[in-house]
């Protein structure tokens, strides 16, 4: 009799997905599941009203948002065998990046320019580190397609740092002060940390991948705020 799971019971685990694949969709599963929540939140506690917004705010999520759910079906796509497809979408996915950086920059410095953000010049470096360390970790992930371990590994990493700004909707950033980058830091590595689990018990070591991708993703909330406080940046932003 073939087993089929059809539940996430057994640790997000779904049609009898094991190994690798089931770890990668875990850890994409739990980035979608941070955005769909930060960015509903922000709506449910009447922090944003979306409905105000116009097209280029609802474009720019479904952008990120694709994105979110191409890195939960990658991972099923090789579980099941299905490579050809996963070589497609990520192909696909390439171009979906690009649009994703153009997006992002282009609503970071329209949100600055009317003053929904305050304060800009760090909502600017962090979103535009953000958008560096994204590209930077796909781009890596592209050369190193070849080598699955540190293509797949890479690839997490860069759907992980899109997480920072759903966490900074979830937690009590006006409470946690200068702390709450720091804190997103920290969870940003947790999603990491699964697959470093992962690893150091099926591997016995963890993967370098993991260092140069968490790591990438960690750091950019840290050294923002003393970035964004260099004068010719500051000013920059603030001619906005």
């Amino acid at each position: 009799m073939t087993r089929v799971k059809t539940t996430f019971a057994s640790g997000l685990q779904p049609f009898g997905l094991t190994g690798e694949p089931k770890m990668f969709f875990q850890i994409a599963a739990a980035c979608l599941i941070v955005v769909l929540l930060g960015f509903g939140m922000n709506a449910g506690l009447g922090r944003v009203s979306y409905a105000s917004f116009g097209w280029p705010i609802y474009l720019h999520a479904a952008i990120y948002l694709g994105w979110c759910v191409l890195a939960v079906v990658q991972p099923l796509m090789i579980g099941f065998g299905k490579r050809p497809i996963h070589r497609s979408i990520g192909w696909a996915g390439s171009a979906l990046a690009m649009l994703m950086g153009i997006s992002g920059l282009w609503i970071t410095v329209v949100a600055v320019s009317e003053g929904r953000m305050q304060p800009g010049n760090i909502f600017m470096m962090l979103n535009i580190l953000t958008v560096v360390g994204f590209f930077g970790l796909v781009g890596a992930a592209i050369v190193k397609r070849r080598d699955m371990a540190w293509h797949s590994r890479l690839m997490a990493c860069a759907t992980i740092i899109l997480t920072g700004p759903a966490w900074a909707r979830i937690l009590p950033m006006e409470l946690l002060g200068p702390l709450g980058l720091v804190v997103i830091s920290v969870l940003v590595m947790a999603l990491a940390g699964r697959g470093m689990l992962y690893d150091r018990r099926r591997r016995g070591r963890i993967h370098p991948a993991w260092y140069w991708g968490a790591g990438t993703a960690a750091i950019i909330g840290p050294i923002s705020p003393p970035l964004a406080f260099i004068p010719a940046f500051a000013n920059w932003v603030a001619g906005f």
